[in-house]
């Protein structure tokens, strides 16, 4: 009995583990994206958009716990900890600052990029947004003012050509987005 309630238990686990770490895959990428104005409909969840925000926000967490760790040392009278009832506060707390952390950073890594790809077409140039399976989203460049404007058409990754990378010093600015008034009038 007790050995099946430790596989329920294990399964319990894992599936938690799971769903925290899509949880905080889905609010890096959105405020990653969000920052360029990117719909959430164009998220791609998978593997490996999800090891980048949880590698992070776990090295976060561990040096959380050291500091905390460290001001228990010191102080264990302050860092008592026995009016909680039980690990269950903790850790949904660790799980919902980590989900907010996560997109925090998602934003601020996303206004801090310096490098993009950049493709030249007919129409002008292009700066890559995003990916999305197998095609790339991309945005209008205005070289002489660093920034792109939030209009945005996908290509598939096998169309590429003239493409370079490009260091914006002060990284790249996005352009206001249009509301409806700005509509009627186009």
């Amino acid at each position: 009995m007790e050995r099946e309630l430790s596989k329920i238990d294990a399964a319990i686990i894992i599936t938690l583990l799971t769903v925290f770490g899509y949880g905080l895959a889905f609010s890096y990428l959105s405020f990653y994206q969000g920052y360029y104005h990117l719909p959430e409909m164009l998220l791609d969840i998978n593997i490996n958009t999800i090891i980048k925000p949880l590698a992070m926000i776990l090295m976060i967490l561990f040096v959380l716990c050291w500091i905390v760790y460290g001001f228990y040392i010191r102080w264990p009278r302050l860092a008592d900890l026995s009016y909680l009832k039980g690990y269950i506060f903790i850790i949904g707390a660790v799980m919902i600052l980590s989900v907010t952390g996560a997109g925090k950073l998602g934003g601020f890594l996303a206004s801090i990029k310096t490098d993009y790809m950049v493709i030249r077409q007919e129409e002008g140039l292009f700066v890559v947004v995003s990916s999305y399976k197998d095609s790339l989203t991309i945005a209008p460049l205005n070289i002489k003012t660093q920034s792109m404007t939030p209009e945005f058409r996908s290509i598939e990754i096998r169309e590429l050509d003239n493409t370079e990378i490009i260091h914006f010093e002060n990284g790249l600015k996005i352009d206001k987005l249009k509301n409806s008034n700005d509509l009627k009038n186009d």
